[in-house]
């Protein structure tokens, strides 16, 4: 029959009352046995879609209607629950609730019973004001009215608690009359700066040391913000239509689009003839970052069509009438531009830079080359699930730790416990996983506090998020915002991670660590059989998440690292280019003088997959590995006993015997001073300008409209922040040729080194291979934190050799 074709089983109807094969698990009445037409007649899709829209659990093969609850029960996707947005003859297209969007076989999936099966909303979910039970888990049979509804349901339980549950655990309340459901709101409709509702930030207990005033949600001042139009991603889009860009959208594809959390408008652009820009066909994205969200439906992320990865961006582009500006730019598979629709098409003119200072004080960010990558932090892909919304007062900033004159915390704040798994909750993630969850790597953009990058790892006791000040990357706003209390936090990832619960690591060891060991005088013999032993699965090492000890109470040069066994362990990071970038570290097993019981036995309550760093010292322990740090560095661990024995580590050298220096050096410009020097070897306290030690009274402050001594490094005067010269300097920048293949030396620089460590009998001791692998690690830190960079004579014979 029409509808069921793609069904396993065989399936006919030859008269009423005939049952289904067991398989397929349908319910079927006999009024649409009965039904005219006859149930196999190709023209009754309806009563198939009927069946499938009153929520009779059904099998795979049924035709759903648009906004009806899914559930994937095949394939990668198995365990998904969406609703569907399109569907055409075999396949349909599901919006996933943890984001993301699929086109699937009508076989793969299966009838989604929501709530007690009867219609919630067009979406399929349940909306405000709707009296629900709870049917199962923890909260069985206590009853309550929904205040709040994205992925999961927030309920207001008759006993006076509130808790956020997941949709398929409870049932519309059959004793209390259904009152009308209120339209559907898109997601779209509640965020970026124009945006509060209750199902964006639900209302919560303030924190202890938050005025009562502060802790509730955003004003509706914010929803009063209408200058950048009413639907500005409608208009962009009738705008490139009508441009004739070859593709047309149907009005469930639009609707889709609508739906989806932002619109992000992606092309590419002939380099050589900048007005020849092709608009890709849009599709809901799979991933967001903050730009989009805050220009809503205005961002078009272009690259480079003419098969040149390394070409400098234009900085204004016209396309269909409407008036392009690039923001910043990213490298990834492909060097991706950001730019912002700054006016045409009918749109209200809208000052770009006056926006990007509403969010964060990028202006006072010197030299240029690192402002323009703090700016990358806002196009930072996550899930839309993962992009949360908090209250500023649910924050607070800290000083770091200082080990002699290195920042032994840097890029590490905390979470309380109880916020963690409410955070993880609303990501809709596995219930495996959030259980398990003990820290997650994230950006927060508050235009009160700034913009922070880092982990966030949970410590038992407190009741804020705790911020450190290394990382805040970008100060706060001084520019007055109407969601400034507002806060966004991205969920870059959560760890463990799932492929921590082999308690080991199945990739293939790399070249890089295979160099290292053979520097650190382990015979070939025991890397090579070791290399092969990991090959199937059975290796001793893992890659561990870097944290900071929250107690303080590690001793000097342990770390602790839950489910790994023995008293030591080898670690490294990469790029790890030295053989003083492996480390034998010891391993607490034994409980701190320092350290409390509670505190001991909390650590030991820990999951596989995170390593905790001592803060004690007269340096930092993760500057030693490689000149790692705690923003979320992923650190090589070998538990390995033969790869143990035979390792020699090799003592740090001092600045002064460090070679490499004269490969790759900084030549100071206009706008940089000694916060932007590069070269700086491995000895150095650090070659980051991120970091200041916490001695600095700027940095050291907890009050968050501290701002760092960074302003007074630039050569322009940012008193008035109104002023889009910032901005114009960063376009400057990045359309600067020599710029931008910059960029391409990372690669040329690596394959070098790989050379003469392959080719030379030192390896990595080799005095060509110290020096290029110096210059290889600086030029990775060029764009980060700026500067020039002059090749020595050197080291350009030893770069043209290898392209020979």
């Amino acid at each position: 029959a029409h509808g069921f074709t793609s069904c396993h089983a065989a399936q006919t109807v030859s008269k009423p009352g005939h049952v289904f094969e067991k398989d397929c698990r349908m319910a079927i009445s006999e009024r649409m046995i009965n039904a005219d037409p006859p149930l196999n007649n190709p023209e009754n899709e309806g009563v198939a879609a009927e069946m499938f829209g009153n929520s009779i659990e059904t099998g795979p093969g049924l035709v759903p209607n648009e906004g009806e609850r899914v559930r994937a029960i095949r394939g990668k996707y198995k365990g998904r629950i969406g609703y569907v947005v399109n569907r055409t003859a075999q396949m349909v297209e599901v919006v996933f609730d943890r984001g993301g969007w699929k086109r699937l076989m009508q076989s793969s999936i299966a009838a989604e019973v929501t709530g007690n099966g009867c219609a919630t909303t067009p979406s399929g979910r349940f909306a405000s004001g709707q009296r629900v039970k709870v049917v199962s888990g923890k909260y069985q049979g206590q009853s309550g009215v929904i205040t709040g509804c994205k992925v999961k349901v927030w309920v207001d339980f008759d006993s006076g608690d509130r808790r956020c549950l997941a949709q398929s655990s409870v049932l519309l309340d059959p004793l209390c009359d259904a009152r009308p459901l209120p339209p559907c709101t898109p997601p779209h409709a509640a965020r970026g700066p124009s945006a509060t509702t209750e199902d964006a930030i639900p209302e919560r207990a303030a924190p202890a040391n938050v005025p009562e005033s502060s802790s509730s949600p955003a004003s509706s001042s914010c929803a009063s913000r209408q200058e950048w139009g009413d639907s500005p991603e409608e208009t962009v889009l009738d705008a490139l239509s009508a441009l004739g860009a070859g593709w047309e959208l149907s009005p469930a594809a639009k609707q889709r689009l609508m739906a989806a959390p932002c619109v992000i408008f992606t092309g590419t652009v002939d380099t050589d003839a900048r007005d020849a820009v092709v608009v890709d066909p849009p599709t809901p994205p799979e991933e967001v970052h903050f730009l989009a969200l805050q220009f809503r439906g205005r961002v078009v992320t272009l690259s480079p069509r003419n098969g040149s990865k390394y070409a400098p961006a234009p900085t204004r582009l016209s396309l269909g009438g409407m008036d392009l500006e690039l923001v910043c730019t990213k490298l990834g598979s492909v060097w991706q531009w950001y730019y912002v629709v700054a006016s045409g098409a009918g749109l209200p003119e809208l000052r770009v830079a006056e926006e990007l200072q509403r969010m964060a004080d990028f202006a006072a960010v010197c030299p240029v080359a690192k402002r323009a990558a703090r700016l990358q932090l806002l196009v930072s892909p996550v899930l839309p699930a993962h992009m949360l919304t908090l209250h500023a007062g649910e924050f607070e900033v800290i000083d770091d730790v200082v080990a002699g004159t290195q920042c032994a915390t840097d890029g590490c704040g905390f979470v309380p416990e109880e916020m963690l798994q409410r955070l993880v909750m609303q990501m809709g993630v596995e219930p495996s996983v959030q259980r398990g969850a003990c820290a997650v790597q994230a950006r927060v953009y508050a235009p009160g506090l700034g913009v922070f990058k880092g982990m966030l790892v949970t410590k038992p006791g407190i009741r804020q998020i705790q911020l450190r000040v290394s990382m805040r990357k970008v100060a706060r706003s001084r520019m007055p915002y109407e969601c400034a209390d507002v806060a966004t936090v991205a969920i870059k990832q959560i760890f463990p991670r799932a492929s921590h619960a082999r308690r080991r690591a199945t990739t293939k060891l790399s070249p890089m660590l295979l160099n290292l060991w053979r520097a650190l005088e382990v015979p070939r013999g025991v890397v090579d059989a070791y290399r092969k032993q990991s090959g199937v699965g059975k290796g001793n090492h893992a890659f561990l998440v870097g944290v900071c000890d929250p107690f303080n109470a590690l001793p000097e040069g342990t770390v602790f690292a839950p489910g790994v066994p023995g008293s030591k362990a080898f670690v490294t990071r990469f790029p790890c280019v030295k053989a003083e970038d492996g480390r034998v570290l010891p391993l607490a097993t034994e409980r701190p003088s320092e350290m409390s019981v509670a505190d001991w036995t909390w650590l030991n309550t820990l999951p596989f997959g995170v390593m905790m760093f001592s803060v004690k010292g007269s340096c930092s322990l993760p500057d030693m590995c490689a000149k790692g740090d705690l923003d979320g560095d992923l650190y090589f661990c070998c538990w390995d006993s033969n790869i143990l024995a035979n390792v020699c580590p090799v003592e740090l050298q001092s600045p002064d015997t460090i070679v490499g220096h004269e490969g790759l050096s900084s030549e100071p410009t206009d706008l940089q001073s000694t916060g932007g020097a590069v070269g700086t070897g491995p000895g150095c306290a650090s070659s980051r300008t991120d970091s200041q030690p916490a001695s600095d009274s700027a940095t050291r402050s907890e009050d968050p409209s501290a701002h760092h001594s960074m302003r007074s490094e630039c050569a322009f005067d940012v008193a008035s922040t109104s002023s889009d010269s910032w901005l114009r300097q960063v376009q400057s920048h990045l359309s600067n040729a020599s710029v931008v293949e910059q960029a391409g030396m990372v690669g040329k620089l690596y394959y070098a080194w790989a050379k003469l460590v392959r080719e030379r009998a030192g390896g990595i001791r080799d005095a060509d291979s110290l020096m290029v692998g110096q210059a290889y690690l600086d030029s990775l830190d060029l764009g980060k934190h700026g500067g020039h960079t002059m090749v020595s004579e050197r080291l350009a014979f030893l770069l043209n050799q290898r392209t020979a």
